[in-house]
């Protein structure tokens, strides 16, 4: 019922401001599917106690400055308002086997990615490769490790 009102009133401003009906269809369906593209990463850690100092000093560094724990988890968060906000979270699981699965962070240029290198190294990264040039594409720049759980992680500069 509330999607039939709106495109009415859609068709009679499209009228109004002589546009195209199409024109203002389109504004309507991109309103309506607007999407975050990341949310909340829920990673398993095998114990908490072993992975908060690093993931302490590594998130912060990466945008997610806004700290919460909890019993049995902890996270920390970027700036902004749920839903819009994105927040990396980590569960202790004393069960928890790491696997293939990576996860890669963007950043903004090469020496963003030496820096960063350089912090996710002093905060107990280990199985470190990098920084190095790679050919995904022009220009694709990364570092690789994981955290003491395991758990793979990458930080990388790229242009097309």
């Amino acid at each position: 019922m509330q999607r039939d009102f709106l495109r009415s009133v859609l068709c009679r401003l499209a009228r109004i401001a002589d546009m195209p009906h199409g024109s203002l269809q389109q504004t309507y369906n991109s309103a309506k599917n607007i999407m975050y593209p990341f949310g909340h990463i829920d990673l398993r850690a095998r114990e908490l106690e072993a992975v908060y100092p690093f993931y302490s000093k590594i998130l912060p560094e990466l945008g997610f400055r806004n700290e919460w724990r909890g019993e049995g988890s902890f996270s920390f968060q970027a700036e902004g308002e749920l839903p819009k906000v994105s927040w990396f979270g980590v569960i202790e699981d004393h069960s928890h086997v790491p696997n293939a699965t990576r996860l890669a962070f963007a950043v903004e240029d090469r020496e963003e990615v030496d820096r960063l290198a350089e912090i996710a190294r002093s905060a107990g990264a280990i199985n470190i490769e990098g920084p190095e040039d790679m050919p995904y594409s022009r220009v694709y720049y990364a570092v690789y490790f994981e955290d003491p759980s395991g758990n793979r992680l990458e930080i990388y500069y790229g242009e097309k």
